[in-house]
């Protein structure tokens, strides 16, 4: 796990134990393992191994200094070595990247973020599609997060990297300073990490997604018949008995999340709910004969 560290508490920790109190709830019998690495108030350039040292000879911070020196002031090689080592004694299956809001979120982030992604795997001989990136969001405005907007950029990142998959951190609540999470915050937070991992290493997860939960309404001009299944790693397919034209995706206040608009119109649409929010979300089905729309509990 690559993130950041409240230096004041072990805050980190409540993250880390939640994940995996609620991994071993599923995953009975397996042994999790984390190599963890944590520097407070950093942007993302401190794990660049090309780039990390002109970052490290310009922190004045002397709690950032003192973190950088545990890891010989080489974050991302001392992650490789930790996880060479690991790797000895079990298998990497995915990578946590939790940041705290303090960076320049912009396309150049979400360039870093890749790169670093790609640079992990090749040095650890890992496989992109067997390990995946889950980056979890910064606090929710609702909390008051203090870097709140930085969510939006956390939203693009499926787009950058399709084997990163962001985890919601709605209803997790803050500390006082706005910026890091409460203990019940990271809790929180860590269970939705641990059930992001799970679906994307093939756990059947019931209580996440469920068909049964879908709320549907039609608006039609003839019969239009669409049905929907979902996977329990995130993945809808839909079934119309028309050719679906287009897609909308909408959140629970009914703001315009994405729309698809597909050039080849199908009866048969796979539909990655990963990329979008973990909360209620109404997908939207429209056919040259109607449209029809499932509100899900992501």
């Amino acid at each position: 796990m690559l993130g950041k560290a409240d230096t004041g508490t072990n805050t980190d920790g409540f993250l880390l134990d939640s994940f995996s109190k609620a991994i071993s709830e599923v995953a009975k019998g397996k042994r999790v393992g984390f190599v963890t690495v944590t520097l407070p108030v950093s942007p993302i350039i401190a794990f660049d191994k090309q780039n990390y040292r002109s970052y490290v000879s310009k922190v004045t911070d002397e709690n950032n200094r003192k973190a950088l020196e545990k890891y010989d002031n080489n974050p991302y090689g001392s992650l490789i070595s930790m996880a060479r080592s690991a790797q000895s004694k079990g298998v990497v299956k995915g990578i946590l990247l939790q940041q705290d809001g303090i960076d320049n979120y912009n396309e150049a982030w979400l360039k870093r973020v890749r790169r670093l992604y790609y640079d992990i795997l090749a040095d650890l001989s890992l496989d992109s599609t067997k390990v995946p990136l889950l980056i979890g969001e910064v606090g929710h405005a609702e909390y008051g997060g203090k870097y709140a907007a930085a969510n939006e950029t956390y939203g693009k990142m499926h787009g950058a990297l399709q084997y990163s998959f962001v985890v919601s951190s709605a209803n997790c609540p803050l500390a006082d300073n706005k910026i890091y999470y409460s203990k019940e915050g990271f809790e929180g937070l860590g269970r939705k990490f641990a059930i992001k991992a799970l679906q994307g290493i093939g756990f059947e997860l019931p209580e996440v997604r469920r068909t049964t939960s879908i709320t549907k309404q039609t608006i039609d001009r003839k019969t239009l018949k669409v049905g929907v299944q979902i996977s329990d790693k995130g993945m809808l397919t839909a079934t119309s008995n028309e050719p679906i034209v287009k897609i909308s995706v909408q959140n629970a206040a009914g703001k315009n999340i994405k729309d698809i608009t597909i050039a080849e119109p199908t009866k048969e649409y796979n539909l990655d709910l990963n990329a979008f929010p973990q909360e209620e979300i109404t997908v939207i089905f429209h056919t040259t004969e109607g449209e029809q729309s499932f509100t899900i509990n992501n």
